[in-house]
């Protein structure tokens, strides 16, 4: 029961408005009443006012509390323009149980401009994006400062909320100090939008895009609401949990479903220790352990199905028809240039057998997955520096992948597992690091990995089991771990920390292990080799833009450094350390398109000036390579190229990365990046001449540069020394 009412009148509408108060401190010392209420500030969900009443001769003082929480809108800003101007508002403060109103009343203060402010201020101090501001409420402010009206105006708020949580370092609910009582609203709020956008809802005025985005931003929102550490109680964090609970078990959407569980895993730290083992059996519930078993053997089967197929040329099928008879399969069908293999194993007291069918692949290695009979599709070959991959998705046609293990056996797959997830999302995948070693006519790598799989499969192991058996088992794990600090080349489903660091699940440029909303929200601009670089505003927000180009650039820059003399050490990027970080806002007078700030973890992070959404991937990977040879000349100590045989090393590296697709536009792409980067007229021929002066380091050397100061006339090389030459502006 209050103890106070505070009744005014509100001048603007003319209403009489009565609320409730409490007693927070009473006295005849003015002193004592004024150290309660500066003991208060505003934020905390409640308006302060310090009042004196003249009582027999005495003025005795009283700090008087009113929670904003037991308010409507309406009243809250009635009550904030009443204190404003306590006379003309007519304002009277009644004791709750005598009726009795204190006489000749005086406010001497109050934080109700503070405590009743229409919005915070931009959450958003950079003042980069739409502005974030939240209202008394606990929603987010349209634009234009009012209340969000309908699920329409809700979701635009949250998914300016939930994008500026995705960017910011920290928790954004304890930089800004938000208060219990604000956390309280916004909690409601979630909830109820939740349950408005669960899968099978018909969310009013929302397209299904937008009604899973919405349930995105959602998520996002709350999670970081339920991970705060300041102004929130056990209870409300438990409370939270609930709703993030519900929506994760009825979310139907993989994508979604995978970003809560990789989040939550990631904050799981700031819960309380009680739901710390909630959290963990959400996220073990969202990640494969093992491979499909209860789908390959229902209803009694017990053979699993291998599409085998191998690269063209240089023996792969032979080499690996010849080790799987060596380790007893036997002949079981097909003709002798695509033989079928079999093999049993008991494991248990149960037996599994293995049906390999060999074929050579003709940029058609994942033909089989929409077969029910195939339950593991593996290639063993070259990679072409992706294109092998990447013409055999093309050819396919787009399935779910459920029930199926994938194996690419080739070198630096890491590359092409995200275009490989947008093709089969529910694909289980297994692919390798860096390059993986063969001995033509003799063994590979991935004669052990597969061996190691195979075991493990027949004794029905999960998968961090297997693996730690493949790097065991691999001969050449000592030498990844001495050149690059790789402990085991092959990646598996349960390496979720490597995949996150490769995988941009929602295309918005930015790695999934920096990604912390999913943006359904994306907006594609149409390449123009005519104007690619050259900054044009783009029509839409950061976060409206694909950002996948980003994610290609960045997965092609650590690619080709592995076969790079210099950037392909442990000491550099032998562990490829480059991850996408989306798009950034570039500042006047800035050089470049990409940032590459270090990470506490080690990795590097990078970023691309938005203006530059409209590149090709083409050109986009090369000006990445360029830029990041360039950075590592700047930043390493012991850096090798100084001058202009830094810009040549650089040039050599990006050339390389045009050879990683199957496009016809090398050339035009080549004279566009020249011009742009006040670079010389250096033909891509002769470029792509000096990098054949290595046989073994494919995308830049000593002996590379050297070829190529060989090949310029001297008043080239002297060119590139000069200070603004090979430099991007941009600002």
């Amino acid at each position: 029961m209050s103890d106070y009412k505070i009744r005014f009148r509100d001048q603007q509408t003319g209403r009489q408005v009565e609320v409730d108060a409490q007693r927070m401190k009473q006295s005849w010392s003015k002193g004592g009443v004024e150290q309660s209420f500066d003991k208060s500030k505003a934020g905390d969900g409640v308006v302060d006012v310090m009042v004196s009443e003249n009582k027999w001769s005495w003025d005795r003082h009283s700090h008087i509390g009113v929670k904003t929480d037991g308010l409507s809108t309406e009243d809250a800003a009635a009550l904030k323009r009443a204190l404003e101007d306590p006379r003309a508002a007519k304002l009277s403060v009644f004791d709750a149980q005598s009726g009795l109103e204190m006489s000749r009343l005086r406010v001497i203060k109050t934080d109700a401009s503070g405590e009743l402010s229409a919005t915070t201020p931009n959450l958003d101090p950079t003042g980069a994006r739409r502005p974030v501001q939240l209202t008394p409420s606990g929603q987010v402010a349209m634009p234009d400062g009012r209340e969000p009206q309908g699920l329409k105006e809700v979701g635009d708020g949250l998914f300016r909320m939930a994008s500026l949580i995705d960017d910011v370092k920290g928790n954004l609910f304890d930089d800004i100090q938000a208060p219990a009582a604000l956390k309280e609203k916004m909690l409601g709020h979630l909830t109820e939008t939740l349950q408005q956008t669960a899968p099978g809802q018909s969310a009013q005025g929302l397209d299904q895009t937008q009604t899973l985005q919405l349930r995105s931003s959602s998520a996002t929102t709350l999670l970081e609401l339920m991970t705060s550490k300041h102004n929130i109680s056990n209870d409300l964090k438990t409370r939270a949990f609930d709703a993030y609970e519900k929506a994760f078990q009825r979310e139907t959407h993989p994508l979604l479903k995978d970003s809560m569980a990789m989040n939550l895993d990631r904050l799981k730290s700031s819960l309380p220790s009680a739901l710390r083992d909630r959290a963990d059996a959400l996220v073990s519930s969202a990640n494969a352990t093992q491979p499909p078993y209860e789908k390959w053997f229902a209803n009694g089967n017990n053979t699993v199905n291998v599409d085998f197929s191998n690269g063209a040329g240089e023996g792969f099928i032979e080499d690996n028809v010849k080790y799987f008879e060596g380790i007893g399969f036997k002949r079981a069908g097909g003709t002798d240039a695509n033989p079928i293999l079999e093999k049993t194993y008991e494991k248990n007291g149960v037996e599994t057998t293995f049906r390999l069918n060999f074929r050579t692949s003709q940029n058609n290695m994942f033909k089989e997955m929409n077969n029910p009979d195939t339950h593991i599709a593996i290639y063993s070959g070259h990679s072409g520096w992706g294109k092998n991959v990447r013409g055999s998705l093309e050819g396919t046609p787009t399935a779910s992948g459920d029930g199926k293990l994938i194996m690419t056996n080739l070198c630096v797959g890491k590359g092409e597992l995200q275009q490989i997830k947008d093709k089969f999302p529910d694909a289980q995948v297994i692919t390798t690091y860096n390059s993986e070693y063969f001995r033509q006519g003799g063994t590979a790598e991935s004669h052990y990995a597969m061996k190691e799989l195979f075991e493990g499969i027949a004794e029905r192991r999960g998968y961090e089991s297997i693996a730690e058996d493949v790097r065991v088992a691999n001969p050449w794990t000592r030498e990844h771990k001495s050149e690059s600090g790789i402990d085991n080349n092959f990646i598996f489903p349960t390496d979720l920390k490597i995949r996150r660091q490769h995988l941009d699940t929602d295309h918005d440029g930015q790695a999934d292990i920096f990604d912390r909303m999913v943006n359904f929200n994306t907006f594609a601009v149409k390449a123009d080799t005519a104007r690619e670089f050259q900054p044009i505003q783009q029509p839409r927000s950061t976060e409206d833009l694909i950002g996948t180009n980003i994610h290609f650039a960045a997965m092609s820059t650590n690619r080709i450094s592995v076969y790079n003399e210099t950037l392909g050490t442990s000491q550099r990027n032998g562990t490829a350390e480059v991850v996408p970080g989306g798009y950034h806002d570039a500042k006047p007078g800035e050089t470049g398109l990409f940032h590459f700030n270090k990470t506490p973890e080690g990795t590097v992070e990078m970023t691309m000036d938005a203006r530059f959404a409209h590149m090709s991937e083409e050109a986009l990977r090369m000006a990445s390579a360029y830029e990041y040879a360039l950075h590592k000349g700047a930043t390493d100590p012991t850096w090798p190229f100084k001058g202009a045989d830094d810009k040549m090393h650089a040039l050599v590296f990006a050339a390389q990365s045009l050879k990683t697709d199957s496009g016809y536009r090398d050339s035009a792409v080549w004279d566009a990046f020249l011009k742009a980067y006040n670079l010389p007229n250096i033909p891509l021929s002769t470029v792509n001449s000096a990098i054949e002066a290595d046989s073994h380091y494919y995308s830049g050397s000593r002996a590379s540069v050297e070829a190529l100061r060989g090949d310029l006339d001297a008043s080239v090389v002297a060119q590139l020394g000069q200070a603004g030459v090979g430099v991007l502006n941009v600002g």
